[in-house]
């Protein structure tokens, strides 16, 4: 790279107006040396001459353009009537040759500054092409990214939190049994978030899977108990994908993830870990598999479950079903740790002199599968504590905002009266969350718990 520049600044010149000033003078200096020394050579015929001291003008125009190779011309002629009359030397000064290579040095620099400007305008237009071409490369990118994302979310996520709990809701039965009923619409709920095209529901009584499905989409085999897939859905817990598996090399199967016998297996776990049955999906669309939507799936499935278990299901929690609380907080720990989601929390507590906000209020407004415990603080001011599970802090803070009009919407209630905390990422931000819970005292033995029953 530095041969090239010097190489460059010899045959072009420099950018360096200091050095380009330098160079004129030495060149005009060197023009004056060759007329000085061509003076003392005599010539037998005209033919044999030739005005060499006429380069350099001509090499500084066609270097630097007509204006300096004008200024190295009379700075040559100069130069020479100087040396004639310093030195009494009687170097001629021809005005036909003179004028012959002001007429040269006229045309050379012409022709240099014409085709500079055109080189100028070349090199414009290059760098603006190749910029338009850089920003083209990017929006491409962009596009592609953006495009992936959109893809991702319209083949993924295709119900709302909201409308899927609604629905469950709907069909879930009161006496809080599974019923091949409640199997056959848990199915079709799970389908809205990810295609299910062959998948069976069994039960899960007293810890032992049944054999028989209690329900099913497509055409069902027999159920494999010591496959893998559903190994781990069992000892941990979770909803495990065939992805999963995909993503983490399969070191689990030895046969490769094309072998598996599954691509989706759902554990229906209570907030107490209690497991009321398994899906087991043998074909899915495998592109929906993705980290948000096997969250949302084993969400709705953990929400199903609770419904199912009447003695744990309470969505208000009252002061003393603080551990409860605790048992919804800790099962988000697995939406983090499996499919890197998080969850949010909120707190609302009211501050004014005689609890008049009427806090509480705010629990008329659940989204979806939002947690909520009522409780106060220590100095008994009343708080509501609002988890909202898979949940990012930009969507808990439009519920915040909402929650905030309501409040503030109640005749003779200021901003001054509440207070809100939050919203928090409950694993990312688990310091503050856990400084939280201890003021306002979820860890205190002062509290009798309940039998966690919302009477």
């Amino acid at each position: 790279m530095k041969l090239k520049t010097i190489i460059t600044n010899i045959v072009i010149g420099t950018r360096n107006e200091v050095i380009r000033w330098v160079e004129l003078v030495v060149i005009s200096a060197i023009s004056v040396l060759i007329w000085r020394y061509q003076n003392t050579i005599s010539y037998d015929a005209a033919t044999d001459y030739f005005f060499w001291p006429a380069l350099g003008p001509v090499l500084v125009s066609l270097r630097y353009g007509f204006g300096k190779g004008l200024i190295s011309l009379l700075l040559t002629v100069a130069m020479v009537e100087g040396l004639n009359t310093l030195t009494g030397e009687s170097i001629p000064l021809s005005i036909s040759v003179i004028l012959g290579t002001a007429l040269l040095t006229m045309i050379t620099g012409e022709f240099r500054d014409s085709w500079h400007l055109v080189n100028q305008r070349l090199t414009l237009n290059q760098e603006f092409a190749n910029s338009r071409l850089e920003m083209f490369t990017q929006g491409y990118h962009l596009l592609k990214v953006s495009h992936d994302q959109l893809e991702q979310r319209l083949a993924g996520q295709q119900m709302s939190l909201r409308t899927a709990v609604q629905e469950i809701k709907q069909f879930t039965s009161a006496d809080g049994k599974l019923t091949p009923a409640v199997a056959d619409r848990t199915l079709d709920v799970l389908d809205k978030v990810i295609s299910i095209y062959e998948a069976g529901f069994y039960e899960v009584i007293d810890g032992e899977i049944s054999t028989h499905p209690l329900a099913q989409h497509g055409t069902v085999e027999e159920l494999v108990l010591d496959d893998p897939m559903v190994r781990d859905a069992i000892e941990q817990r979770i909803t495990v994908g065939a992805r999963d598996l995909s993503e983490a090399g399969d070191r689990t199967h030895p046969k490769g993830v094309s072998k598996l016998q599954y691509q989706l297996v759902v554990p229906l776990v209570d907030v107490m870990g209690n497991i009321k049955a398994i899906i087991v999906a043998s074909q899915v669309r495998f592109i929906q598999l993705t980290q948000g939507n096997i969250a949302l799936v084993h969400l709705l499935a953990s929400f199903i479950a609770n419904l199912v278990s009447t003695d744990v299901h309470t969505p208000k929690l009252k002061p003393e079903q603080r551990k409860l609380f605790l048992h919804y907080l800790s099962n988000q720990d697995n939406y983090y740790t499996h499919y890197q989601v998080d969850s949010s929390l909120v707190v609302f507590t009211d501050q004014s002199k005689n609890q008049s906000v009427d806090i509480e209020h705010i629990t008329d407004f659940r989204r979806g599968a939002d947690i909520y415990w009522v409780t106060r603080d220590k100095n008994r001011n009343q708080a509501v504590f609002v988890l909202m599970p898979i949940t990012n802090l930009i969507e808990a803070e439009r519920y915040v905002t909402r929650i905030r009009k309501i409040l503030m919407s109640r005749p003779g209630v200021t901003e001054a009266d509440f207070d809100i905390i939050g919203p928090l990422y409950v694993n990312k931000q688990a310091e503050q969350v856990q400084d939280l819970l201890i003021r306002f005292g979820a860890f205190s033995d002062d509290l009798a718990d309940s039998d966690y029953t919302d009477h």
